[in-house]
C-alpha cells in the first residue's frame, strides 16, 4: 500500500509572558494560549503477507512492515529465510514500488517491461496510472 504524506494539526499549550498595564502600572504576567500547530508526517509503503501453510493446515498469518518513508528509506527485511514462496513477490514490489528487500537470495527482475528503461518505479509509471 503506498500512503501518502498528510497534514496533521495538534493543539498545544504554550505559556509566554506578556507585559499587561493594570491600573497604570506595567506588570509582566504569563499567559498561557492554545495553538494550532501543523506539521506534515511523511507517507510510507507498506508490504502486507497473507501466509498459509498447506501442510499444516494454518493460516491466515498476516504481516505488516512499513518503510520510514516513500522516497530514500525503502528498506524492509525479506522473509524468504521463513517463507520461501514469498520470493516471487518481493522481486514484483521491487520492481513495481521500489522496496528493496535486504537479506534477498535472488534479487533479479521479476518482471521484464521491454518499453521502459530501468524499473517502473523509477519511471514515474506506477503513481501516474499508466502501468
Amino acid at each position: 500500500m503506498d500512503w501518502p504524506d498528510r497534514e496533521v494539526a495538534e493543539k498545544v499549550k504554550v505559556t509566554r509572558t506578556v507585559t499587561k498595564t493594570v491600573d497604570g502600572v506595567e506588570q509582566a504576567v504569563e499567559e498561557t494560549v492554545e495553538e494550532t500547530r501543523k506539521r506534515v508526517q511523511p507517507g510510507c509503503l507498506e508490504v502486507v503477507y497473507h501466509l498459509f501453510s498447506v501442510a499444516r493446515k494454518h493460516g491466515p498469518v498476516v504481516v505488516r512492515m512499513r518503510t520510514v518513508n516513500r522516497t530514500d528509506q525503502v528498506e524492509l527485511p525479506s522473509l524468504t529465510s521463513v517463507w520461501r514462496s514469498a520470493e516471487f513477490q518481493e522481486r514484483e514490489i521491487f520492481d513495481l514500488y521500489g522496496v528493496v528487500f535486504t537479506s534477498h537470495p535472488d534479487f533479479a527482475a521479476a518482471v521484464d517491461v521491454g518499453w521502459i528503461q530501468g524499473p517502473p518505479h523509477a519511471a514515474g509509471l506506477c503513481g501516474a496510472g499508466r502501468l
